[in-house]
């Protein structure tokens, strides 16, 4: 399926469910959408799109008004097209990666910080944090990363040599040095994708290992299992939007996908494997709820190596050695 076809799937299925989740297969609904979508359409539209084939000189030209009568150039637009995607407020790089992250929790002790014109109100459009300039802050909140700003400058001085030319079409130099900038947010905002299911590949792994407990001593299961079911939804969203920012990544997607698969692990071992002829799911037999927690363990630790990550909250690879001894192999098996 395509990415559209991939989004119009998953809302079909959640018009069948109970408030977009499915306790059946373990799908949050709410979670998948919202995350793919984000990648889907915000990250790939900024870096495969405006970012890529629209910085080409001869496409939107900076010589000449985006539209007639508009007050800014095709390249100032297509600029400010990706910055907008990101999601930060537009005076982001005048606070800490903390008020970011508070600005977009509603917190009242933001609220100065975020209100840049001092009117009293939020501006959705320049002084929101939203998207994935929220999960950016969410990754830099804890002092080991510099996404919201790295990204945020990259913007600002690429916008600012754009309006350098003064409507004239951009020198080769100019161009080379805008693709530079370009470059340094694609890196840094697929990071903070990467980051991201980091973060969940951690929550699965501790909500599998605690599901496992309550089974076996046959406590109430149904919280757990519902928080479980949520965060594998986040961590499969991001997961795949890793996919959609018109970058091969080859065997890291294969194994990606197989480590965490098409469902989370339920409760009797099973996980969806396929969709038949009428998009029904098909279920098979799977890993236990112990050896998916080892699966997200190698999510991560795959995660931290090819994606070269900082922040990395949520870190369970200490606990990598120990489980894989537990369950007797160092390799547990990946759902194909």
């Amino acid at each position: 399926m395509t990415g559209p076809e991939v989004i119009e799937f998953m809302i079909k299925k959640a018009a069948a469910t109970n408030k977009g989740f499915d306790p059946l297969t373990g799908l949050d609904y709410t979670q998948l959408i919202s995350k793919f979508a984000m990648g889907a359409v915000f990250y790939n539209q900024a870096v495969d799109n405006y970012l890529d084939e629209k910085l080409e000189a001869g496409n939107k030209p900076n010589g000449k008004a985006y539209k007639e009568g508009t007050a800014y150039t095709g390249k100032e637009h297509v600029w400010d097209e990706a910055f907008g995607y990101f999601g930060v407020p537009a005076h982001a790089l005048t606070m800490d990666a903390k008020t970011a992250y508070a600005i977009a929790k509603g917190k009242k002790d933001a609220f100065k910080a975020a209100d840049a014109n001092n009117d009293g109100m939020i501006d959705l459009k320049t002084e929101m944090t939203f998207a994935h300039g929220y999960y950016a802050a969410n990754a830099d909140k804890g002092g080991k990363s510099d996404y919201m700003h790295t990204i945020t400058k990259a913007f600002i001085d690429g916008r600012e040599l754009i309006t350098s030319a003064n409507g004239e079409d951009l020198t080769a130099e100019q161009r080379e040095a805008l693709m530079g900038y370009a470059t340094v947010i694609k890196t840094n905002w697929e990071k903070v994708i990467a980051e991201a299911a980091f973060k969940y590949a951690g929550s699965v792994y501790k909500d599998a290992i605690a599901l496992q407990a309550a089974v076996e001593s046959n406590a109430d299961i149904e919280k757990l299992y519902r928080k479980y079911a949520k965060h594998w939804g986040e961590l499969k969203g991001f997961a795949m939007s890793l996919q959609t920012g018109g970058k091969d990544l080859g065997e890291t997607a294969v194994q990606l996908n197989r480590l965490i698969g098409f469902s989370p692990v339920l409760l009797g071992n099973t996980q969806i494997t396929g969709i038949d002829a009428e998009g029904n799911y098909q279920q098979s037999n799977s890993v236990s709820l112990n050896e998916y927690a080892l699966n997200m363990l190698k999510v991560q630790q795959l995660l931290k190596d090819k994606f070269s990550l900082v922040a990395n909250n949520n870190d369970q690879l200490a606990n990598l050695s120990d489980l894989a001894d537990k369950l007797g192999s160092a390799d547990s098996a990946e759902n194909d």
